[in-house]
């Protein structure tokens, strides 16, 4: 059954375009960005515990249901919405680390999920 044709939003475009995640398992750890995420001046145990219980510290991680905003996607380490920039650089570690401090900067954490409903401990 064909379905009418649907003009999409520059972000829901850019999310189509955006490299897919991985399918295979990521051979890393939640400590080997350590290194990324100590360059900024944040609780670091908070931001590691932040970062696995949004991606299981998976770089590739990608949440396309959530919405912000009118656009669709979390991506990568920190799950940053695609409110943030150009969703196609999210799955960079040193990028995403990078914006997630960016969001950290602006709003603490209670712009995580995790951290509002109780999942990680933040505050």
């Amino acid at each position: 059954m064909e379905h009418p044709a649907t003009s999409l939003t520059s972000q829901e475009e850019a999310l189509l375009e955006a490299p897919k995640p991985s399918t295979t398992t990521v051979n890393t750890t939640c400590e080997d960005y350590l290194p990324l995420i100590k360059k900024y001046d944040w609780n670091v145990k908070i931001a590691l515990a932040v970062m696995k219980a949004e991606s299981n510290c998976n770089p590739k991680a990608l949440n396309a249901k959530d919405v912000h905003n009118g656009c669709k996607g979390s991506y990568g380490l920190f799950q940053i919405a695609c409110v943030h920039g150009d969703v196609k650089t999210f799955y960079d570690p040193e990028t995403n680390v990078e914006m997630a401090y960016k969001v950290y900067k602006k709003q603490l954490w209670k712009a995580w999920g995790v951290c509002t409903d109780g999942k990680v401990k933040c505050g």
